[in-house]
């Protein structure tokens, strides 16, 4: 008997990026991708979705595969991402626990920061620290883009010609985000 696996979040997270980006990358398609840079401590993995804005909210395909789901290295995550276009934005929409994969934040019908990666440029979106509390996950937003500028010419010389941005999050609603455990559904076929 054969079964159809549904909904894994495993498949979700399957086609991501699971580490920054090579030192040599050269970003080629400056007309449609940008690069983006996040600083993250501690160092959670950060699932960042691409979504529409609908009613004054964000929204994502609950099924499918997230932008990226990264781990930083060095304090930063640097990743590719497709340039957004009027009406799209990008939006963290879970943080886990790096060493265990325990989800520690999503945002579940609260606010989470979105924003929007314009085309050919390095995109710095801020420096977030993430703490645990009984409510849940705090986070603080700094812009050291000095910072940022100097890990991107050390770590990726080929990428620092590229214009930097600084990037701005919007904390928006969240709307069609799973809001617990995956689930797995298993279907005889016949």
């Amino acid at each position: 008997m054969r079964y159809l696996y549904l909904v894994s979040i495993a498949a979700l997270l399957g086609g991501c990026a699971t580490s920054n980006l090579d030192g040599d990358y050269t970003l080629k398609d400056t007309a449609t991708r940008s690069v983006v840079v996040l600083g993250v401590q501690p160092d959670y993995r950060v699932i960042v979705s691409a979504g529409i804005i609908k009613k004054n909210a964000f929204q994502f395909d609950e099924f499918g595969t997230p932008a990226f789901s990264i781990t930083p290295v060095g304090g930063y995550i640097v990743a590719v991402l497709d340039a957004t276009t009027d009406g799209t934005r990008y939006a963290i929409t879970q943080v886990t626990d790096a060493s265990h994969g325990n989800l520690i934040y999503t945002p579940c019908g609260n606010t989470s920061p979105t924003f929007t990666v314009k085309p050919g440029v390095i995109a710095y979106l801020g420096s977030y620290y993430f703490q645990e509390n009984p409510e849940g996950l705090s986070r603080t937003v700094s812009y050291d883009a000095e910072s940022a500028k100097k890990y991107i010419s050390e770590h990726y010389r080929r990428l620092s010609s590229l214009p930097f941005t600084i990037e701005h999050a919007s904390d928006m609603h969240v709307i069609g985000e799973p809001c617990g455990i995956p689930l797995f559904i298993f279907l005889p076929i016949r």
